[in-house]
């Protein structure tokens, strides 16, 4: 593996025998670590959101569900 820093960007190199699913969890990771350092929402707005979008979730899948 190598990482070098090009101007505004990070690159990594790792060998093609790693399994493709696993890069990607770390990637999405990553993309959500860059997402939440430019976000100005605390701990508060975040957990309102979640269970807003829980809420909004569970109404849809019983409305699909009864049909």
């Amino acid at each position: 593996m190598t990482i070098e820093r090009s101007g505004d960007e990070i690159l990594v190199r790792l060998s093609a025998s790693i399994d493709i699913k696993d890069i990607q969890d770390i990637l999405d990771y990553l993309s959500f670590k860059e997402a939440a350092s430019h976000s100005k929402a605390n701990q508060k707005d975040a957990m309102e959101l979640s269970n807003a979008a829980k809420s909004n979730l569970w109404k849809k899948i019983k409305k699909d569900r009864s049909l």
